[in-house]
């Protein structure tokens, strides 16, 4: 899959080991990609959507380019709880893609949203995080089933959400 090569490229990791974590959704909706785009660009929107999302805000000024700043509050269950989350864009084609990437405390991490227009009335949406170190490799079976629900689970919701409103705002881009 494209966007895991692009994630494993973005942190360093030629191939997967035992510590590598991928967690990928791709969905074929029949909506026009402009109007998938809009929806999940609205960041104050997320958690109205997303299955992990409690909070998304900008901290810096509003748009999806890179170095555009944001922060999440997500709820990922046990062990890891609620997380605030510092983000800096590191990737962004505006209508099509969107990456941030970090790495510290022996943690590398890479999430990628992208929107693929298969015809102009039919999208597919890809939501894909990897997520690379020792404690990913030790609660990657504990981990893996729930994220991957939760994945799955804000991929639909924004369809849903995407397929309910009827003329979504307009958002920076």
């Amino acid at each position: 899959m494209e966007s895991v090569r692009f994630a494993l490229d973005h942190i360093g990791v030629e191939r997967p080991s035992w510590q590598t974590m991928v967690l990928s959704v791709a969905r074929d909706v029949d909506l026009p990609v402009e109007r998938l785009w809009t929806t999940w660009a609205d960041l104050d929107a997320w958690p109205r959507w997303s299955a992990l999302h409690e909070a998304a805000r900008w901290t810096g000024a509003p748009g999806w380019t890179a170095g555009a700043t944001f922060e999440q509050t997500l709820q990922l269950g046990f062990p890891v709880g609620r997380s605030v989350n510092p983000v800096t864009v590191g990737a962004a084609e505006a209508g099509h893609l969107v990456s941030w990437w970090e790495a510290g405390g022996g943690l590398r991490s890479c999430h990628v949203w992208a929107f693929d227009a298969i015809s102009p009335e039919r999208t597919r949406v890809t939501d894909t995080e990897v997520f690379h170190g020792l404690a990913t490799g030790l609660l990657k079976p504990l981990l893996r089933p729930r994220w991957q629900s939760l994945f799955e689970r804000s991929v639909d919701g924004l369809v849903r959400a995407a397929t309910s409103t009827p003329n979504p705002p307009t958002t920076p881009s």
